[in-house]
């Protein structure tokens, strides 16, 4: 009980994942395929570097700053784990 994000992640990571994206709570469809298109917006405008973390703030803050999806539940539960 409460180890299905460590259980999975793990998992991922032995199986050769360098980095995860994770949600801490159950969220909206909707609004986890609007962060996941900014993430990769973010990222594809400096594909060279791999700095994920930054490209996941700024997704989240393009989220914040949005009228749909501005409160926390929509864009906190987003962790990265790995490199």
């Amino acid at each position: 009980k409460g180890e299905g994000i460590i259980g999975l992640s793990r998992s991922l990571m032995y199986a050769g994942a360098k980095n995860l994206i994770v949600s801490l709570w159950q969220v909206s469809d909707a609004s986890t395929a609007q962060l996941m298109i900014e993430f990769y917006k973010q990222h594809l405008n400096h594909s060279g570097n791999m700095i994920f973390a930054d490209d996941l703030r700024k997704a989240k803050l393009s989220l914040l700053r949005s009228k749909d999806y501005s409160d926390p539940y929509y864009w906190a539960p987003f962790i990265l784990i790995g490199l």
